[in-house]
């Protein structure tokens, strides 16, 4: 790749811009575990390439029941769902096939012993679930669980599409896993949230942190609560549920398990005819109050 316009230029092995020049040896020479290599390209974008697998497997966390993705060396044994689930549907499901899917795994097995477990503030009022609201902070419940609330992550359901995407994109033969699992989360997790009047899902919007008990984020109205931020129903987060509802229909469908491919069919139905409503009354919210310029 060789690029000159303006103040830009990258040549074979060096790259130069307003604030300087770096050549390739100036670079650091990793030699990541991935094995995959660029091929028919400049020294330096080879170099880069290198760097960026190993800058991506410094984010692997070697816990005591196998390897994970984490988010960041310096975060430490943590995990986080929609971290890992995003990262592999964006590249890494085809780079790291093996530790993507035990990340998935790992979260889903802590996910599962947490339950409704949270930190203080964060039962909602709003949502009927078996919360068990522990007398900590939420740094504190971090500390304890190596993951966040329930109440902060729910836009949980993305695993899904991040592992059917994983098993169809390398033939890996876990449906009857990701059935069973997925399963058990629509009827032990999602299905508190779940709204049967329009067939869309309470949750905040996907990646967007909701306020912490006594502090606020920058994502949702000052004057929210907690229970606020949760309670709408995020367009982001239903397209995410949409296509958990996909993926679920589609495992159902190879696992055999017929009888339920048109229960979650008609949930699709109901939930993108909602969402389709929600995304036009917001764009003429926009246009009616002017945000928007058509002309």
């Amino acid at each position: 790749m060789l690029y000159k316009q303006g103040g830009l230029h990258l040549s074979g092995d060096s790259i130069s811009d307003a604030l300087g020049t770096l050549i390739l040896n100036d670079l650091p020479d990793p030699q990541p575990q991935c094995s995959i290599q660029l091929f028919e390209t400049t020294p330096l974008m080879e170099r880069l390439w290198r760097i960026a697998l190993s800058d991506i497997e410094s984010n692997i966390v070697e816990a005591e029941d196998g390897a994970y993705f984490g988010a960041g060396s310096e975060f430490g044994v943590r995990v986080y769902t929609r971290d890992i689930a995003y990262s592999g549907i964006l590249g890494l499901n085809r780079l790291y096939p093996k530790i993507m899917l035990d990340s998935i795994r790992q979260t889903r097995k802590l996910r599962s012993a947490l339950q409704f477990r949270v930190s203080q503030g964060h039962a909602l009022k709003s949502i009927d679930a078996p919360w068990m609201e522990e007398a900590q902070s939420e740094s504190e419940f971090l500390k304890t669980w190596k993951t966040n609330s329930y109440t902060r992550r729910t836009d949980d359901v993305v695993w899904l599409w991040c592992c059917a995407y994983l098993l169809t994109q390398h033939n890996i033969k876990q449906w009857q896993w990701l059935y069973e699992t997925g399963k058990h989360f629509f009827q032990n997790f999602y299905q508190p949230f779940y709204d049967p009047r329009d067939g869309l899902y309470h949750g905040q919007a996907s990646f967007i942190d909701i306020h912490f008990a006594g502090k606020k984020t920058t994502g949702y109205p000052q004057e929210w609560s907690i229970d606020d931020c949760v309670m709408v129903k995020s367009l982001s987060t239903n397209c995410l549920y949409l296509q958990g509802l996909k993926v679920m229909e589609l495992a159902a469908t190879r696992t055999g398990q017929t009888a339920e491919v048109s229960d979650y069919r008609t949930r699709e139905v109901k939930g993108s005819s909602s969402q389709l409503w929600s995304a036009a009354s917001f764009v003429n919210t926009c246009l009616r109050a002017g945000l928007v310029n058509l002309d």
